[in-house]
C-alpha cells in the first residue's frame, strides 16, 4: 500500500500528515531532510504551491526518491468544501491534502525540480513584474509628484531586463529559442522571457495541455438540454496569461492580429472574449515555434484558435 503524506506550507514551519506520522517540522533543510529519510521509500506527498515556500522542501523530498505533487491551492480549498468541513488549521490542511492526493493522485502530474538557470530566469521575471506593479501603483497614488521615484523604478526595470537577457544569452540554445519566438508578432522580450521559461521547464504532452497550463482555456457549464456561458479556467501560471493578454490587447491595435481579432469580433464575441482569442492563439503559436524548430509563419493565423 501507498504511503500517502500531506504537508502544509508556511514560513516558518511545515505540517506533516501521514498514516504513522503527524507532526510539525521547521521550513529548514535539515528537518526536510530527516523527514525525506524517515518516509518510507516511494512517498506520495502532496503540497500546496505557495509561490517559493514550498521549493525547498519539494526538491529534497525529489532527491531522496519520494513522488511530489504541488497542488493548485484552489483545488484543495474547493475539495475541502465539497467535503463539508466546517473548519481550518495547518494541521487539518495537511490531512486534507493528504486525502486529497490519495483519491486524486492518479490525474496529477508529479512535481519536477526546475534547473538553476530557470530558477534564475523567473526570479528576474518576477522581480521585474514586481516592479511594474509598484511603479504604476505610484504612478496612481502621486501623479504628477512621483516622477522622480518613478524614474528610479524605470531604472530597476531596465536593470532587470538587461540581467534577463543576458541569462538567455548565456545559453546557445535559450538564445536560438528566444530568437525564434520573437518572430512571432505581438511577442516582445518579456512575453518571449516568460514562455521560454515555462516551455523549458515543463515537459507538455501537446498544445492543449500547454493553454491548460496558462489558463485561457474555456471551461464547459453544460447541464442536459442548457448549454452555459462559458469562462476561463483561470488555473496555471496567472503571470504568463496575463503576459500573453497584455501582448494580445497591443498586438490588435494594428499590425498582423488586427485582421484576426476583427474576425473574432465578427463572430459576435465581446471586445475582451476576442482579446482572449487572439491572447489564446498567441500562446498555440509560440507552443508550435518551441516544438518544430521553426520561425513564426503569417498562414498560421488562419488556423481556428
Amino acid at each position: 500500500m501507498e504511503n500517502v503524506v500531506g504537508c502544509d506550507v508556511a514560513k516558518d514551519w511545515i505540517d506533516v500528515h501521514g498514516p504513522d506520522r503527524v507532526c510539525r517540522i521547521d521550513n529548514a533543510l535539515k528537518a526536510a531532510r530527516r523527514l525525506a529519510r524517515e518516509l518510507p521509500a516511494g512517498s506520495r506527498v502532496g503540497m500546496e504551491a505557495t509561490g517559493q515556500l514550498h521549493v525547498m522542501l519539494a526538491d529534497t523530498l525529489v532527491r531522496q526518491g519520494h513522488v511530489v505533487f504541488v497542488i493548485n491551492p484552489r483545488w484543495i480549498h474547493n475539495y475541502g468544501k465539497g467535503l463539508g468541513l466546517r473548519g481550518k488549521t495547518d494541521r487539518t490542511d495537511a490531512a486534507l491534502i493528504a486525502r486529497f492526493v490519495a483519491a486524486e493522485g492518479h490525474g496529477l502530474h508529479p512535481y519536477v525540480p526546475a534547473s538553476a538557470q530557470n530558477r534564475q530566469l523567473r526570479s528576474l521575471l518576477l522581480r521585474r513584474h514586481k516592479l511594474v506593479q509598484l511603479k504604476v501603483a505610484t504612478c496612481q497614488s502621486l501623479g504628477k509628484a512621483a516622477t522622480k521615484i518613478v524614474a528610479q523604478f524605470e531604472k530597476a526595470i531596465g536593470e532587470v531586463e538587461v540581467a534577463i537577457e543576458l541569462l538567455i544569452q548565456r545559453s546557445p540554445e535559450w538564445k536560438r529559442l528566444h530568437q525564434r519566438l520573437l518572430t512571432e508578432p505581438g511577442v516582445g522580450p518579456v512575453l518571449a522571457g516568460f514562455l521560454l521559461e515555462v516551455l523549458t521547464r515543463i515537459p507538455f504532452r501537446n498544445q492543449d495541455a500547454f493553454i491548460a497550463h496558462t489558463g485561457l482555456d474555456p471551461r464547459a457549464c453544460d447541464s442536459g438540454h442548457s448549454r452555459g456561458r462559458r469562462q476561463l479556467s483561470g488555473h496555471g501560471d496567472a503571470l504568463l496569461r496575463s503576459a500573453l493578454f497584455t501582448a494580445a490587447m497591443s498586438s490588435c491595435r494594428r499590425g498582423t492580429w488586427r485582421p484576426f481579432y476583427e474576425i473574432q469580433l465578427r463572430k459576435g464575441l465581446a471586445p475582451t472574449a476576442a482579446l482572449v482569442v487572439v491572447a489564446r492563439k498567441l500562446g498555440r503559436v509560440a507552443f508550435g515555434l518551441f516544438k518544430s524548430g521553426a520561425e513564426f509563419d503569417a498562414s498560421r493565423l488562419e488556423r481556428p484558435a
